[in-house]
């Protein structure tokens, strides 16, 4: 089973690929608006690694949100992942 830092970096990752998706942006765009490289917003949206706060406020400055958004979402991603497994359990 997958522990709880995993699950925080897979659901932010869906978060992140989800805004970036919504305002049109490349992985590569992306990265250089953020000044990260490509290949970190990659490994980000696969849930390989979890950016610190000071880069999740760039990539959001980035995508022109708050950066809350990106938290919000990821939380929203977590909860209904919950969810989704107490279906179907039941």
């Amino acid at each position: 089973m997958r522990n709880d830092r995993q699950i925080v970096a897979k659901a932010f990752g869906l978060a992140l690929r989800q805004s970036r998706e919504n305002v049109g942006l490349s992985q590569e765009e992306l990265a250089h608006l953020a000044n990260v490289d490509r290949t970190f917003v990659s490994r980000a949206e696969r849930g390989v690694c979890q950016p610190a706060l000071a880069t999740i406020i760039m990539l959001a400055q980035a995508l022109q949100v708050p950066a809350s958004v990106l938290v919000a979402t990821t939380e929203q991603i977590i909860v209904e992942r919950n969810a989704s497994r107490e279906r179907n359990w039941l």
